[in-house]
């Protein structure tokens, strides 16, 4: 079976960046993603966070405060 993990919704997966675009739009924007990994940055729910701001980085892996939110999480949940 390889990789298949009786998902079939993994089959055919969108490319990662349009993915995270209507992700992104689905959230409400940049604006709100970011809000929103902030609090659960702050609700210690380090996982989730860069889960949540990664929608914004594949876009605009330029953005110094989605990658600072990023980093942030990432380096609490060592």
């Amino acid at each position: 079976m390889g990789w298949y993990d009786q998902d079939a919704t993994q089959i055919f997966r969108l490319p990662p960046k349009q993915e995270a675009e209507l992700l992104l739009d689905l959230m409400g924007g940049k604006d709100k993603v970011i809000v929103h990994a902030r609090q659960a940055i702050w609700k210690k729910e380090y996982a989730w966070a860069p889960q949540l701001v990664n929608c914004a980085y594949l876009l605009n892996p330029d953005d110094k405060e989605v990658r600072r939110i990023k980093g942030e999480a990432l380096y609490k949940s060592l």
